[in-house]
């Protein structure tokens, strides 16, 4: 089954394989902004909130505000689900979050690291089973940046400047 985000505040349906609707998927979200599906669940962001369900569709948790406060949220852009963690790129606020399985608050990785400048502006995101964190910079139109576990940036992949190819999203 795939999940696909409807237009026009029409929340988000199940596709079967040959494309049929086979149903409504956490029917209270009429305006997801971003969805990933995890191997033990599906995170949805709407508005400033984000929405954890499991993969039949029962809801976990909902966390989110407007804010700059842990669990605070400033024009959250991405989600991904990963080993028990949900991280959401918050744009607004230029930062990842991190939230345990329950929904807690455990990390918020800013754009710095002491003196080490991890990214301009936080982007799409995805997470490898390495645990390693990958922020596509939204201020630079190629450019990815891997951070480790301990948030020290390992690598950049691509190029900073007059790229013709934009990172909207990891797949």
């Amino acid at each position: 089954q795939t999940l696909c985000v409807r237009p026009d505040d029409k929340g988000t349906v199940i596709l079967a394989a040959d494309g049929s609707e086979q149903g409504s998927f956490a029917e209270a979200i009429k305006r997801p902004s971003a969805i990933h599906v995890g191997a033990q669940s599906v995170a949805i962001l709407e508005k400033n909130n984000l929405h954890a369900f499991s993969h039949d569709g029962k809801k976990l948790f909902s966390i989110g505000r407007y804010g700059s406060s842990p669990g605070g949220f400033n024009k959250p852009v991405d989600v991904f689900v990963h080993a028990g963690k949900y991280y959401v790129s918050d744009k607004g606020n230029n930062r990842v979050q991190v939230f345990a399985a329950d929904g807690i608050f455990l990390e918020e990785i800013k754009e710095r690291n002491g003196d080490e400048r991890l990214f301009i502006e936080v982007g799409p995101i995805a997470v490898d089973s390495k645990e390693n964190l990958y922020v596509a910079d939204g201020s630079a139109l190629g450019l990815i940046h891997v951070l480790d576990k301990e948030r020290n940036k390992i690598a950049s992949i691509g190029i900073a400047e007059d790229s013709l190819h934009k990172v909207t999203g990891f797949h």
